[in-house]
This record gives C-alpha cells, sequence and structure tokens, in this order.
C-alpha cells in the first residue's frame, strides 16, 4: 500500500525495512516513512548546518544518520574521523547493498568509522568528540526514547571535549510551541539542561537544540 514499487523487504532482530526503488529511494521501518535517499531540500541543510555550529569539528559522531545520507553532505567538511552510530545491522547491510549503489552514502570514505552497538554504550566509549549529532528521530517509541534519556545526554557530555556540541533536533516547528509538541519540545531541553551548561534553540521546521559546557561556544 505504498507508493512506488517495492525493491526489498526484510525483517531485522528490529524492525521491518521496506525499501521502495528509486531514486528518491524511500525506506519505512515498521510501516512509517523513515527517509527519502536522496533528499537535498531538507537533509543536505540541516547536516551542512550540523557541521558549522562547531568553528572546527573534527571527531564527529552521528547517531542514525546513515539512512537519510546525511553522512556523505557531512564529509563535505574537513573532518578527520566520522563515527557513525547503527543499532540495526540488517539496516546497514540494506543501504549498502541496494542504496550505495546508486546514492553516494559515504560508506566507503577512509574517515567514516561504522558503529554497531547501543549508543549509550557508543559515546560512553568516546572522551575526545567534537560534536555529537542525534538524527534517529523523536523517541515515538521506549526503544527510541534511549537516546533521549539522561542518562544518554549524561553519557554524551562525558564524551564530548570541552568545546564540544551535541545536537539534538526535534520533530517541533517553531510557529506553535502549544500541545504535545511543546511538551516534547520542553522535556527534552529541561533533560538537556540537567546535564549541559547551556542549552539554545535554533529555529526552524523543526527546532535544533544545541547542548554544551560552559566552554562551547553558542553564538548562534
Amino acid at each position: 500500500g505504498r507508493p512506488g514499487r517495492l525493491l526489498e523487504a526484510r525483517d531485522t532482530r528490529r524492525q521491518r525495512l521496506e525499501l521502495a526503488a528509486g531514486p528518491p529511494f524511500a525506506l519505512y521501518a515498521d510501516g512509517r516513512l523513515s527517509a527519502s535517499i536522496p533528499d537535498p531540500w531538507q537533509v543536505a541543510p540541516a547536516a551542512h548546518l550540523a557541521l558549522l555550529l562547531h568553528p572546527e569539528p573534527r571527531h564527529v559522531l552521528v547517531v542514525g544518520g546513515l539512512a537519510s545520507g546525511a553522512l556523505e553532505v557531512m564529509l563535505r567538511h574537513p573532518l578527520e574521523q566520522l563515527a557513525a552510530v547503527e543499532t540495526d545491522p540488517g539496516l546497514t547491510s540494506l543501504l549498502a547493498v541496494r542504496v550505495a549503489p546508486h546514492c553516494p552514502l559515504g560508506l566507503t570514505d577512509p574517515r567514516v568509522m561504522l558503529v554497531a552497538a547501543d549508543p549509550l554504550a557508543a559515546a560512553a566509549a568516546r572522551q575526545d568528540l567534537d560534536l555529537i549529532v542525534l538524527g534517529d528521530g523523536d523517541p515515538v517509541t521506549l526503544r527510541a526514547h534511549r537516546t533521549r534519556s539522561l542518562e544518554f545526554f549524561r553519557a554524551c557530555r562525558g564524551a564530548l571535549a570541552a568545546d564540544g556540541l551535541l545536537l539534538v533536533p526535534v520533530g517541533v516547528p517553531d510557529t506553535y510551541l502549544g500541545g504535545i509538541g511543546g511538551e516534547l519540545l520542553a522535556t527534552t531541553v529541561a533533560t538537556l539542561r540537567a546535564s549541559f551548561a547551556r542549552v539554545v534553540a535554533v529555529p526552524g521546521e523543526r527546532v535544533l537544540l544545541v547542548a554544551g559546557g560552559a566552554a562551547a561556544e553558542l553564538s548562534l
């Protein structure tokens, strides 16, 4: 019942994936549209903005940015290492086989390190990051909430250098901050403030929260 021709469907240990033929490819996870690949109108500007918010990002960790194509955009910046955390190896395999030959995803770049692990464990293992970017979407399930918890934000604070930044997009537009969307934004901000000295917001169709320590540059 989805638009386009079904290219492949597979059940992984975490979710059911359906990929519609492209380009652009449409990826569905458990029936919800997860990504359109490529997406130069939304993904590319957001990925560039993420890298430009830090004055000199060298070591970057991205959670869940593989399917969107954001990694390839970020690699246009002079990074030294880009660690891509993906908790579902089945998704990584599907994208590598079906999408990467037609759309650049950055998987073969020597600066990319694919990490198949729990995001909390991946963050807890680092102390040298300039930037952590959450690209895994809003916490629509308990599993997805793992990366919006106080425990995870504390792990991110410990993984960042003194001037490092954590970027948390929230699927709430700046034109209406009421209702359940406003509650989600307020809850996320309150959780970030329990771990970070400074939290600011970049307005847009999806509000982007930027959190950092006292030494972070947050002149937006």
